[in-house]
């Protein structure tokens, strides 16, 4: 029994690994080098100051901050991921960036001496291009989280690239990747401008939440590629084929290595023993960064290709409101809220309301109108309401703090029906002349369900 429990256990691994899926950066940043007539050039500018700046590289201790805005585009599904879940993957950032991750200690002994404090941290930002109050999330309603492209980007536009990383999340991407980013020259100039950051499926942010442990690194590798690194088999997305030993990463202490999606730690497959544990590679054991890894990040940090070099500048620090010693105001609250069911029956039919409430962790007072409703108000934070006569219904919703308040109206939200006006069947009609629906009995109409045709 103990045998077959344990078989069972590693079929069920198998199969969560299976769901693991690849990031998109290569082909996203070869489309880019074909679009951004600025681009091939900008490589080359970076690939030289890069290597200037490693050959002149002493110890550099100066802690890098990166203001940091998270752009959720959400439909009201799980793709609208809580603020709890956002801040968890900025722990891990931190973690693995300045080396303070507990499980450093499973790297192997090969590799334990050039795992990297990359001196790298991550905020949100606490002031908004605009100069206003914000947490640094930004919530966007829409379809596009489905199947998500650049056009996702253009309905939550990016801040200030110089002064903020972008970091989209949706639901789908429609290249079937679990994140993208670009490399600082393939964005360089007015055309990349509004691409900028990274974009990531909502479930590989953190690890809690709709998050998981497995996947929570995902945005670790991403901004690696936003800090210019390549895959350690180099720019490609094909990892295991036996070429890839004759491509290269750039960086000196990173192995040649074929790729790998799986976790042999001593596998070795161009000469020398792989670094399997690395960020960038793709065998979701990932433990750490290498030295050289990091000077090529800190590199990108210090240049001007897509500028870079402003983010963690004094001065950009106090405008996003994250340097030190900066105790940030309460922000204005956003209403918002959700519903979950669209149509019910007079008496028999409850309406589960939730407050989505964003922008703010401070909330004062809540004051729901529910028009028809049973109650009529309420100062619940997620009401449940009834409704005793048919009709069609709106609902407002009103937050306050000591920073202001936001009201919010859904108009027509709401179908309640009387049953007692419901046909019993069999009932048959042939749709022979326009008099259908009986359109002087006002009990009766069309609506619309979902995304489907008119129903009766």
């Amino acid at each position: 029994m103990k045998h077959l429990l344990f078989l069972i256990g590693i079929l069920i691994s198998l199969n969560a690994f299976t769901q693991h899926l690849p990031c998109k950066t290569p082909e996203m940043n070869k489309w880019a080098e074909e679009q951004n007539p600025l681009a091939l050039q900008s490589k080359q500018e970076l690939e030289k100051y890069t290597q200037h700046y490693i050959s002149q590289s002493t110890k550099d201790d100066t802690i890098i901050i990166i203001p940091v805005v998270f752009h959720i585009v959400h439909n009201y599904g799980a793709e609208n991921i809580t603020k709890a879940q956002v801040l968890d993957a900025i722990r891990i950032l931190n973690e693995d960036f300045r080396k303070l991750n507990a499980d450093t200690s499973e790297i192997i002994p090969e590799f334990k001496s050039i795992a990297a404090d990359c001196k790298i941290e991550f905020r949100l930002a606490k002031i908004d291009p605009n100069g206003n109050c914000t947490d640094g999330i930004d919530r966007v309603v829409s379809t596009l989280t489905y199947n998500a492209d650049e056009n996702t980007k253009m309905i939550a536009p990016s801040w200030d690239r110089t002064k903020y990383l972008n970091i989209w999340t949706v639901a789908s991407i429609a290249n079937g990747a679990a994140g993208y980013s670009y490399y600082p020259s393939s964005v360089n100039g007015s055309w990349g401008e509004a691409l900028d950051g990274v974009l990531i499926l909502s479930n590989y942010i953190g690890s809690i939440g709709t998050g998981d442990y497995s996947r929570g690194r995902a945005l670790t590798h991403e901004i690696g590629h936003y800090l210019n690194l390549m895959h350690p088999w180099g720019n490609s997305n094909t990892p295991g084929l036996a070429d890839n030993c004759n491509d290269d990463d750039q960086v000196t202490d990173t192995p040649n290595t074929v790729g790998h999606t799986s976790c042999d730690l001593y596998a070795v497959t161009c000469g020398s023993l792989d670094n399997v544990q690395n960020y960038m590679e793709y065998a979701y054991c990932d433990r750490m960064y290498t030295e050289g890894q990091k000077l090529r990040m800190r590199a990108a940090l210090h240049s001007p290709i897509s500028g870079r070099n402003n983010l963690w500048t004094q001065q950009n620090l106090i405008a996003t409101g994250v340097a030190d010693n900066i105790i940030p105001p309460i922000c204005q609250p956003i209403a918002d809220f959700t519903y979950n069911k669209k149509y019910g029956c007079i008496n028999s039919s409850t309406i589960q309301y939730t407050n989505l409430t964003w922008h703010t962790d401070s909330i004062s007072t809540i004051e729901w109108n529910f028009q028809g409703g049973n109650p009529s108000t309420s100062n619940a934070i997620n009401p449940i309401v009834s409704y005793p006569n048919a009709g069609i219904f709106s609902t407002t919703l009103t937050v306050t703090n000591p920073a202001g308040s936001s009201t919010i109206t859904k108009n027509n939200i709401i179908q309640i029906q009387d049953p007692n006006y419901l046909l019993s069947p069999p009932w048959i009609e042939g749709f022979e002349n326009n008099n259908f629906p009986y359109l002087n009995d006002p009990n009766y109409a069309w609506f619309i369900s979902g995304n489907a045709s008119n129903h009766w």
